[in-house]
């Protein structure tokens, strides 16, 4: 299945928004869609304690992004809407390994992860794991659009969050 047959494929898309699974269940959930539907979605890892923010961009594990996250500060929605509005990222025209995609639904974002070597999407799905897939096997949920930026490197994005991080905390 090509990545454009993949955005085509409603009935995939409707089947992967598994509402109401438990987290334990999720692997297997997708699994059996694949037996009925056919996908090209593996799991990688649980990654545990990450969001699909976090997870792409490398902070979940980092010691500078724990602390502030303490303070209940945290790499999630209100980060990347900060990032996209002030254009803290540099959008690029095309995929290419290494390369972040945003999915958006209604020009909101809604997900995101990074293009892989072999073109494919690794990215971690809410609460639920990490899945290496095509770049339209994702939950419908997910929106019909996506766009790609260049992926800042740790030191950046560090940088950005702690910047994020003050604002947010001087509006405090």
């Amino acid at each position: 299945m090509n990545a454009h047959s993949a955005r085509n494929d409603q009935r995939l898309r409707a089947a992967l928004k598994l509402e109401g699974v438990l987290i334990r269940e999720h692997r297997k959930k997708v699994a059996e869609i694949g037996r009925s539907i056919a996908h090209t979605i593996t799991y990688v890892e649980s990654a545990e304690g990450a969001n699909c923010v976090t997870y792409t961009l490398g902070l979940v594990s980092h010691p500078n992004y724990r602390s502030i996250a303490r303070t209940g500060i945290f790499a999630g929605t209100d980060f990347i809407n900060w990032l996209l509005a002030g254009r803290r990222l540099d959008k690029l025209s095309h995929p290419a390994p290494g390369v972040v995609v945003l999915y958006f639904n209604n020009d909101r974002w809604t997900h995101l992860g990074v293009i892989t070597a072999s073109g494919e999407v690794l990215s971690k799905w809410g609460e639920f794991p990490v899945y290496q897939h095509g770049l339209w096997e994702v939950p419908a949920s997910y929106g019909q659009d996506v766009k790609y930026f260049r992926l800042p490197n740790e030191e950046e994005v560090l940088r950005l969050f702690q910047e994020f991080a003050d604002e947010q905390a001087a509006r405090s």
